[in-house]
This record gives structure tokens, sequence and C-alpha cells, in this order.
């Protein structure tokens, strides 16, 4: 093994040069030692539309200014309610009848096992 990867793979490469990310573009990230490298992490929700996605930092430049953050306890808001019918156009309405939203990973887990067991 290289020397470089060898001190990668160790905890104790956390914030070299080669590992610390500076900017990124598309499907390219920017490294603080100069070097641009492909973005190999398409499992994340986000990366697959790639960094500095235009469309999408104005479409959540929008909301951040309309809508700022509005609860879903006890009520309803415009977002939430297209969302909802967004999911279940695409997931089709003769499977799902409804959308739980909830604020986190951990209560959507949680909310996911309260059902099943109901």
């Amino acid at each position: 093994m290289s020397p470089l990867k060898e001190r990668l793979g160790r905890p104790s490469g956390f914030g070299a040069p080669e590992r610390t990310a500076t900017h990124a573009r598309g499907p390219r990230i920017l490294f603080a030692d100069g070097q641009w490298r492909l973005c190999a992490t398409s499992g994340l929700w986000n990366a697959n539309m790639g960094c500095g996605n235009q469309r999408i930092a104005e479409a959540v430049g929008k909301v951040l200014i309309d809508h700022s953050y509005l609860s879903l306890f006890r009520s309803a808001h415009a977002p939430a309610i297209n969302a909802a019918q967004a999911l279940l156009g695409v997931c089709g309405e003769d499977h799902y009848d409804q959308v739980l939203f909830t604020t986190s990973g951990g209560s959507a887990n949680d909310a996911a096992m309260k059902t099943a067991r109901q």
C-alpha cells in the first residue's frame, strides 16, 4: 500500500489537505491540496444531483424566504401538502393513501415501527 493510501486510511489522516474538501461543482470536489476529484458518494440522497446545482439552490432559497420553517405540528402548510401529493403521485395512490412527515431519521424509524405494530 502506498504511504498516502496508508495515511489516509487512518483516523490520523483526518484533516489532511488531500482529504479536506474546499469547493464542489457538479460531480467533482476540489480538495485543499488543489486536486479536483470525482465524487463517489452517489448513495447519499443529494449527491446524485451534483454539487452547486443552480436550480436546486434557487428552489431552496425561495422556500427559505417564503416559508422559512413551518411546523407540521397540528397544522398543515402548502409546501407539505404539495410534497405529499407529489410523493403519492410517484409511489402510486393505489398503494398508498397518506404521507407522514417526521423531523429526523430517528423519528421516521420510530413512526415506521409504531405503524408496523398497529
